[in-house]
């Protein structure tokens, strides 16, 4: 929306995105003022045309450098990227891409209307006159032995080039700061780009080679376009193509919301009485999948009921299928499942087992009961006997560890200690492990 120079509700726009990386998305957004948008569809619904796709032609020409449908016999170059300059009446539209992806497109005002211009003024005629004499006599050919009405013609039809010539250069420079690749060559076309000597031109003002884009094949002898139209037919054949989804081009259309094409909407009135019984076969198969999903979780809930049932019938001598108050009863102080202890002496054994391998002790007498817990070995030293306690004291269930005696053997080497563990587990609702 920040780089709109008008409000976000005016316009409608399509969006897609480029590459993901670094956590970031490159998005391309293409967005038309909605008056701009209106008027097209108005003239063509004049001409009988109601458009499935609406984009910008820069979009377009990118389904021909994908596919390199562009007329031209040799490879594609390999360091570097091609372009289409389209120079229509009033605007100009360029494609910097190729067959790994569009890379740049910029559309900007000024072309042939700007030449018209240009000798209307040199020559003091009606732009209409000026027209015609650049399309049928239009040269930009300044060869020696050139007449001087010729030159002179000339020399204004280049002036009037010069502010696209001067957006063509930026743009390429906007395309090598953003990528660094060079654009090797560029392909014309529209109807400035008949210009006799244009591609010439271009090429020596830019510094790249220019040639004419030809991309409607020849197989037929009565072909679709006329000869000598190829130029301004260019950018039509170039939507056919992408209409054909041959080429990894931008799917962009600004056919949506209040624009959105309709003309679907005729075929699907006569499918409706086909739509409306798969959906009525579809709802009764649904309401009976949910029947019998139902019927099974309820057969299942009963079962589940009654072993619970069974179970604090055993236990606390009554049946309780409420899932919350038989545990609640469970847990209580005064039920018969309190008495149960904890932790059993495998589990009492375990623990000790794990905490004694983290200090280089050695048991060699163990007395588990489900209160009480004798040891009896030996370590290097005295501090190990310290170290043995300290894990020890780490179990929740182990608060009180008296050492009996601990005194070295007789050849001095180990030292042999006694330790009694008083066993009991705090309430389990509370009780949190510390050191574990």
């Amino acid at each position: 929306e920040g780089q709109l120079p008008y409000d976000l509700t005016e316009v409608v726009f399509d969006y897609q995105v480029l590459a993901m990386r670094d956590g970031k998305s490159e998005v391309l957004v293409s967005s038309a003022r909605k008056p701009e948008v209106t008027a097209l569809l108005a003239t063509l619904a004049e001409a009988g045309i109601d458009p499935r796709v609406v984009t910008t032609s820069s979009l377009a020409y990118h389904a021909l450098l994908a596919t390199s449908l562009t007329g031209n016999p040799g490879p594609a170059p390999q360091d570097g990227v091609e372009a289409i300059l389209d120079l229509g009446h009033e605007r100009t539209s360029m494609a910097i891409g190729g067959p790994q992806g569009l890379e740049y497109a910029r559309t900007f005002a000024g072309g042939g209307k700007d030449l018209t211009r240009a000798i209307a003024g040199e020559f003091k005629v009606t732009p209409v006159d000026a027209e015609t004499w650049k399309e049928n006599e239009g040269d930009v050919t300044l060869a020696p032995g050139t007449p001087a009405e010729v030159e002179r013609a000339a020399a204004a039809l280049l002036r009037g080039l010069a502010p696209t010539l001067r957006e063509v250069r930026s743009t390429i420079r906007a395309h090598f700061a953003r990528f660094k690749k060079k654009v090797t060559r560029i392909y014309i076309s529209g109807g400035t780009a008949k210009l006799k000597g244009l591609d010439a031109v271009l090429s020596r003002e830019l510094g790249v080679e220019v040639l004419k884009l030809d991309p409607i094949p020849r197989d037929s002898a009565d072909p679709a376009v006329p000869r000598g139209a190829e130029l301004q037919a260019a950018q039509s054949f170039a939507l056919a193509v992408r209409g054909h989804g041959t080429a990894r081009a931008a799917k962009i259309n600004l056919r949506r919301g209040e624009f959105a094409f309709k003309g679907d909407l005729d075929y699907l009135k006569g499918k409706v009485s086909r739509l409306v019984a798969y959906a009525a076969v579809l709802l009764v198969l649904t309401g009976a999948l949910i029947w019998a999903q139902f019927h099974v979780l309820s057969r299942q809930e009963g079962k589940l009921d009654q072993a619970l049932c069974t179970t604090t019938q055993k236990i606390l001598g009554q049946c309780q299928k409420d899932y919350l108050v038989a545990l609640s009863l469970l847990k209580g102080k005064s039920s018969p499942a309190a008495s149960l202890p904890q932790l059993s002496a495998l589990d009492l054994f375990a623990e000790l087992t794990a905490r004694s391998q983290k200090v280089s002790v050695k048991l060699n007498e163990t007395e588990v009961q489900l209160d009480r817990v004798r040891v009896r070995g030996e370590t290097d030293g005295f501090e190990g006997v310290d170290k043995l306690v300290a894990q020890l004291q780490g179990f929740r269930c182990f608060p009180e560890i008296k050492r009996g005696k601990v005194q070295k053997n007789k050849d001095g080497s180990k030292v042999q200690f006694d330790l009694d563990i008083r066993v009991q587990c705090p309430d389990q609702a509370g009780a949190k492990e510390e050191g574990a």
